[in-house]
């Protein structure tokens, strides 16, 4: 019996797609937002990157099927507390309904904060965690993952 041929999957390193975060992975986000959304079974579209909010601004504000607000924060590290700070000035100053935060990994203490203001908030306010990694087989071009890791109970 001949033995299948298979190629290896290689974790590839973020910063070797996307070298900035806010002039590479953020506007790549953007226009590629059907991804994220699929990944959270929710259909999303782009309005705009580098919303202003001030002296800040929200990476990506979308919209979700029912035209309500979505305010997505992304880093391309591991989670820290600027961005959930961020991710939550955000979407008080865009009046979201939905918040979704763009991680390489979430550390124990940001998954519980999200599980926190997720069991805290109105139920019309749904906020998201979501691992960002990306893969290749072989010399296959890199392909990227969303993994939600912590979402509202409903």
């Amino acid at each position: 019996m001949a033995r299948p041929e298979l190629g290896n999957v290689q974790q590839v390193r973020l910063r070797e797609i996307w070298p900035h975060e806010g002039r590479d992975f953020t506007p790549w986000l953007a226009a590629n937002i059907s991804l994220l959304g699929d990944a959270l079974g929710m259909e999303l579209e782009a309005v705009t990157t580098e919303a202003s909010t001030g002296n800040f601004s929200l990476d990506i504000l979308a919209r979700d099927r029912s035209g309500a607000y979505v305010a997505i924060e992304n880093q391309l590290e591991p989670s820290d507390n600027s961005h959930l700070g961020k991710t939550l000035t955000y979407a008080g100053h865009f009046n979201a309904r939905t918040l979704i935060w763009v991680s390489r990994k979430f550390d124990y203490v940001h998954r519980a904060a999200i599980d926190w203001l997720n069991r805290h908030t109105a139920p019309e306010i749904k906020i998201y965690g979501v691992e960002v990694s990306a893969i290749k087989i072989g010399e296959s071009l890199p392909a990227v993952i969303f993994r939600p890791v912590v979402f509202p109970a409903s």
